[in-house]
């Protein structure tokens, strides 16, 4: 996995001095692997070797007896990084030469044809020797030398437990499994064996595990009472038994194979153990061997009902308290002619008394057994050591013992653990967990897990975890999140005591994994030994006492720390068990999940092969789901192992597509050239209706015209800023036409924004000129010679007389308008739009929407929200009518339905939030009106309300940085239920990414990026903002950027977006963007204010969300803090507009805080005012009446009569809902 340079490595051996010539080239090793090998011409002195460390090399003289490379793999060790060491050294005579008098590599002398007549150098007496013993036996080798590493040797996760089992039999000695991986050879693990020898003498050691004098009534083990407690709670349901098939093409002898099993039986006492109750605790009660000979239970079947028959059976319940805990069927299957074709026994053992480990020892006792019984002898297997009675007690030693470190070290690594994992495709959880599972398999093919092999022996750490590794990469790159807490099942055979015996000994480990940053597939599996290792050293505290001790939050239907198991597995040999057995033992799905998912790798040494098993809760997953997340384990594998050194972000999980409609071509035009085309198409059409004017195409494009060309007198030219701030009139229409006539760029400023507000986006934006009127150029004391006021006589009399101005012709990239948003440092940001943006948006809405010429729009929004545009352009490029709201109209729901009523729009453009308040108010209004709807979050419930009264609906997103609106999609009755965001416009393209910007499949959630034509040129003056929101498209046409939204989406089967959620903490209230930290810094620099938090809360009996505020440093009694808080927020209004101001003012004592310092938002309080101001009671029914209608829409318990609405939370939108109920309370309409 290391790239390697051999001139570094030759560099270093020709600087040691006894070395002249050097080459280092890499070798395969016999397992296939590559090593280096450092070839040598040694200085002269008249003893060097020529060969090999270990002995001769091929074709040279004779060999020495390899200590000559000692010295100088030690000098290496000090210079270079372990990787760079070669594990093979070879002296020569000369190097071979090419013609050129260059090494030849080829002709280098093969390393693995050398001879090897010793194993190294003889081990010392002692640790050294013991060590070569138990490396030989465990990986069943040949000699082993000290110097010889376990893991080169084949050795995995599985033999390194074994190894120290064995060792701990032996010597008594307790050694983590990290020991073996730091020092992997008997060398270099001897002194870590002598201290801990040393250590167990000085501090006395844990009991041994022998046969103990047992209680009246022996307790469970520590997973015996998990298990017994679930059965107990949730009732016994087939997930926890573990079913094991043996197909056969011979008939079995059912009366041996019944003596067979009560012989297995008679060896291990748990399998005629039952759990009686007394006192509310189960314990063991070992029945005798006559009175729990397990039955044997016969059924002949249709072949073609086998498999369906295996299954139920598999998953049929025991009954612990009174049932042994196993019992086996031999089914029959008969063919068509009802004769015998072939036979399966199934087994089926409950998990409260055997493991997956204790399967193979069970199955070679059956096989002893029954070959035994059917030459009618007695099979005379031996007494176990121990039985599983004895371990319980054992264990409780055994955990008391490191119970303390155990017990802080988890304590420790899972705090702050996320409370659960959410699985890529998943359906709402349940409230219980469990419940109906399915298996998916799939297979690693022989290269890929070769790979893994290869990997895990060059980074010294194991398949398992290679695998784990690639396994928590996947989840994370499908959205999982890059801090996941996986578990994994560990054997806990400790002793040697335990290797043949059958019972419940493993314990389940929950592992974190953490892939904050940008590591590389080798950098998270260096994390991952580390994390795996640490938590085999604290692996006896039981996975309950680990519960218990972190104490997670316990949330319905999700399983407490962990939710997904991983586990590698051994493949049953392929040995048969009972005569004409084909195929291995199987283990048989009981379709009952124990957690969300679950996956096994088995791995067959034989083969080299090895296979993948899904299981998965139905309530969550779908066999699609499964199958793509089985591809994408095996994608992220086959790159990790390929290039592991590349960053994990960068790994695909698929390949996925971006959404493009084709390319459309754009005519070379702009909005006024479109605008100024149709007035002479249809210039006696109405263009406008504001109050009671009507103004037709041809007024409107010479009254624009003619302002143009005083703009134009007064500078406007392309690349020129104007501002416009007017009231919704006509005048508000016919400037911004005349601003695009000159080629400038527009910037609306609503007049109706407190002056600061209006002076700070001037100074930002720096216009040329400021369109406005009188009343807004006295409260902004602006400068009359950047003013041209509108409603000055003199204006008007020079606007009469000019030279009407025909539409500049700009380039596309010039700036049409500058928009200002949220911006999270506490000032707004200017986007910068271009004309051909503007174009490409129009047309594409002109045509999506359907647009003919007989629309009628009613416009709602404010000019200094984008979505304006599509109001106000639509209708006069289409010679459709534009109906202007004004500003009262706006913000009364009431008088909105009235101007409805009169105006008769045929298509509204508004938030939800706006449509919700007009439904509530006048749901008759919105009948037969085509709908647009769009700026925030669509609601299921008022999209079925759009849907059941107006004519269409459309729901629209898109942020400003890439022109108004990007998608689009219609939504009928069905699609209601979930609303989507429909497809890119005109030339957009929308990519859902993931951790390092890789593309998302279908259904994943990620973050949403949006590229294309419709992209503005940046934030205005900012540049290092621009770069930080607009990158380079990966993947895209050369040049080109995206837009980073900050929205969380996934792409749905039907090829439709659906929002999801934020992944910052930028929010959207009333359809306004807004960024928090605007909202907080203009409240810290109030002189009452100490810090400040403000966030979007949604209160389930309110759909609309509110802006919340938190402030620290108000002093005084609660009642005076809430006093203050309130006046705060009314001072507030002078600096923000009113969408920025929050909804609530709360005063606490401090910002609650993560461990790492940071706001942490889940820890504040309810928003909740701290109290209503006092006041005196409601008095009569109608004050009684209203004060209720307050609680109820405030969410408060009481208010005063004297309460003011508004400054106890209230907004404009609620406002109007308080109207319209009051009206039907008291049976008259409120203004």
């Amino acid at each position: 996995g290391h790239r390697v340079e051999p001139g570094e490595i030759e560099a270093a051996l020709l600087a040691h001095p006894s070395v002249a010539e050097a080459a280092v080239t890499a070798v395969p090793t016999p397992g296939g692997d590559l090593t280096l090998a450092a070839y040598c011409v040694l200085v002269r002195t008249g003893q060097e070797p020529a060969g090999t460390e270990e002995g001769p090399a091929t074709g040279v003289g004779a060999g020495g007896d390899g200590l000559w490379a000692e010295p100088l793999r030690a000098a290496l060790a000090e210079q270079l990084p372990e990787h760079l060491v070669p594990g093979h050294f070879v002296a020569l005579d000369r190097l071979p030469l090419t013609p050129n008098g260059k090494t030849d590599r080829a002709a280098l002398p093969a390393v693995a044809t050398a001879a090897r007549p010793a194993p190294g150098r003889a081990p010392l007496p002692g640790a050294e020797t013991l060590l070569c013993d138990l490396f030989a036996d465990v990986l069943g080798h040949g000699p082993v030398a000290p110097d010889d590493d376990f893991f080169l040797l084949g050795g995995h996760s599985l033999s390194a437990a074994r190894l120290l089992t064995a060792l701990r039999s032996r010597t008594g000695a307790e050694l983590p499994v990290r020991a073996l991986f730091d020092a992997p050879t008997p060398a270099r693990l001897a002194p870590a064996l002598e201290a801990a020898e040393a250590a167990r003498r000085s501090a006395g050691a844990l009991p041994p595990l022998v046969r103990r004098t047992r209680p009246e009534r022996p307790p469970l083990s520590f997973g015996q009472r998990r298990l017994w407690f679930l059965a107990r709670s949730h009732g016994e349901d087939g997930s926890y038994n573990i079913p094991l098939a043996l197909d056969l093409t011979d008939r079995l002898d059912p009366d041996a194979l019944r003596r067979a099993l009560a012989d297995v039986a008679a060896r291990h006492e748990i399998l005629r153990t039952v759990l009686p109750v007394h006192d509310g605790e189960a314990w063991q009660q070992v029945l005798d061997i006559a009175s729990a000979e397990p039955a044997l239970g016969e059924v002949a079947v249709p072949e073609a009902e086998l498999a369906d028959r295996i299954v139920a059976e598999a998953a049929r319940p025991f009954a612990v308290d009174h049932e042994t805990p196993w019992r086996a069927v031999l089914f029959t299957a008969e063919g068509e002619n009802g004769k015998p074709v072939r036979q399966t026994l199934l087994l089926v053992l409950h998990h409260i008394a055997a493991d997956e480990w204790s399967l193979p020892p069970l199955l070679d006792d059956l096989a002893a057994a029954y070959t035994a019984r059917l030459r009618g002898t007695d099979p005379r297997l031996p007494r176990l050591p121990v039985d599983h009675a004895d371990f319980t007690l054992w264990q409780r030693d055994a955990v008391a013992a490191t119970e303390d470190a155990d017990a802080d070290y988890w304590r420790t690594r899972l705090s702050g653990a996320p409370e659960q994992l959410t699985l890529p495709w998943a359906r709402p959880r349940p409230d219980r967990t469990g419940g109906p599972a399915r298996t998916h398999d799939f297979v690693l093919d022989a290269e890929l897990h070769q790979r893994v092999q290869a990997l895990a022996r060059q980074t010294r750490t194991t398949t398992f975890m290679v695998l784990h590794a690639a396994f928590a990469a996947t989840l994370s790159q499908l959205g999982c999140g890059d801090d996941l807490v996986i578990g994994t099942p560990v054997a806990g055979r400790d002793d040697e005591a335990l290797r043949d015996s059958v019972g419940f000994f493993i314990n389940t480990l929950p592992l974190r994994t953490t892939l904050h940053g940008t590591p590389s597939f080798l950098d998270l599996l260096a994390r991952t030994r580390d994390d795996d290792l640490a938590a085999l050293a604290h692996q006896r505290l039981p996975l309950e006492r680990i519960v218990a001790e972190v104490n997670p939050p316990r949330l319905p239907g999700v399983s407490p720390l962990f939710q997904v198991l991983f586990a590698v597995r051994e493949e049953f040999p392929d040995r048969p068990v009972l005569p004409g057995q084909t195929g291995r033992p199987r283990l048989v799905a009981t379709g009952a999940a124990k957690f969300d998912l679950q996956c096994t790798i088995s791995e067959d040494p034989a083969t080299g092969r090895a296979t993948g098993q899904l299981e998965y809760r139905t309530d969550l997953w779908d066999a699609s789901a499964a199958d793509r997340f089985a591809r994408a384990l095996l994608h992220v594998l086959d790159q990790a192992t390929t290039a592991p050194e590349h960053p994990v972000v960068t790994l695909r999980t698929a390949f996925a597509t971006v959404m493009a409609p084709q390319p459309r071509f754009l005519p070379a035009t702009s909005p006024a050239e479109l605008c100024a085309a149709q007035a002479a198409r249809t210039p006696a059409r109405t263009a406008l209706i504001s109050g009671a004017d009507e103004v037709s195409f041809a007024e409107l494009d010479a009254r624009s015209a003619r302002l143009g060309r005083l703009l134009a007198e007064r500078g406007a030219r392309p690349g020129v800023l104007i501002g416009v701030s007017l009231p919704r009139n006509a005048d508000l229409l016919v400037t911004l036409l005349a601003v695009g006539r000159t080629g400038a760029a527009y910037l609306p400023v609503d007049p109706d924004f407190p002056p600061d507000r209006i002076r700070m986006l001037l100074a930002d934006a720096a216009p040329a000129l400021l369109v406005t009127d009188r009343a807004t150029a006295r409260s902004l004391d602006a400068d009359p010679a950047t003013v041209l006021l509108l409603d000055d006589p003199a204006t008007a009399r020079a606007a009469a007389d000019a030279e009407p101005l025909a539409p500049r012709p700009a380039h596309g990239h010039a700036p049409a308008y500058v928009i200002h948003t949220s911006g999270s440092t506490g000032r707004p940001k200017g986007v910068v739009v271009t004309r051909a943006a503007v174009v490409n948006f129009l047309l594409c809405l002109a045509e999506t929407l359907d647009f003919r010429g007989s629309e009628r729009l009613l416009a709602v929004t404010t000019v200094g929200f984008d979505i304006a545009v599509l109001e106000l352009f639509l209708p006069l490029i289409t010679g459709g009518t534009v109906v202007l709201a004004d500003r009262e109209q706006v913000r009364d729901p009431a008088l909105l339905a009235g101007l409805i009523d009169t105006a008769r729009p045929t298509v509204m453009q508004a938030t939800p939030s706006l449509w919700r308040a007009l439904l509530d108010a006048r749901p008759d209004a919105v009948d037969g009106l085509r709908t647009l709807a769009g700026g925030e979050a669509l609601a299921p419930d008022l999209a079925q309300r759009l849907i059941a009264h107006g004519a269409e609906l459309v729901n629209l997103y898109g942020p400003t940085e890439t022109t108004i609106w990007s998608t689009a999609g219609a939504l009928d009755a069905t699609a209601a239920d979930a609303p989507h965001i429909g497809t890119p416009l005109w030339n957009t393209r929308a990519l859902v990414l993931g951790r390092g910007l890789v593309p998302l499949p279908t259904g994943v959630t990620g973050e949403l990026y949006l590229a294309g034509d419709g992209l503005a040129l940046g934030y205005l003056g900012r540049p290092g903002q621009t770069a930080e929101r607009f990158t380079a498209e990966p993947g895209g046409p050369p040049g080109t950027r995206m837009y980073r939204t900050g929205d969380l989406a996934r792409l749905r089967a039907d090829g439709t977006l659906e929002i999801v959620g934020r992944a910052d903490h930028q929010v959207k209230i009333r359809g306004h963007r807004i960024e928090p930290g605007e909202v907080a810094a203009a409240l810290r620099a109030h002189p009452a204010v100490e810090d400040a938090a403000v966030v979007a809360h949604q209160d389930p009996a309110d759909p609309a969300p509110r802006l919340v505020a938190y402030l620290t440093g108000l002093t005084g009694t609660p009642e005076t803090r809430a006093t203050t808080a309130a006046r705060v927020r009314e001072e507030l209004r002078t600096v923000l507009p009113g969408h920025l101001v929050p909804d609530l003012c709360l005063p606490l004592d401090t910002l609650p805080l993560t461990p790492n310092g940071k706001l942490d938002r889940n820890a504040l309080p309810a928003p909740r005012p701290a109290a209503a101001p006092a006041g005196r009671a409601p008095a009569g029914q109608r004050e009684e009446l209203l004060a209720a209608l307050f609680t109820d829409l405030l969410g408060l318990e009481q208010v005063s009569a004297e309460a003011d609405f508004f400054a106890l939370g209230g907004h404009s939108l609620l406002a109007a809902r308080l109207a319209t109920r009051a009206a039907d309370v008291l049976g008259h309409p409120i203004p």
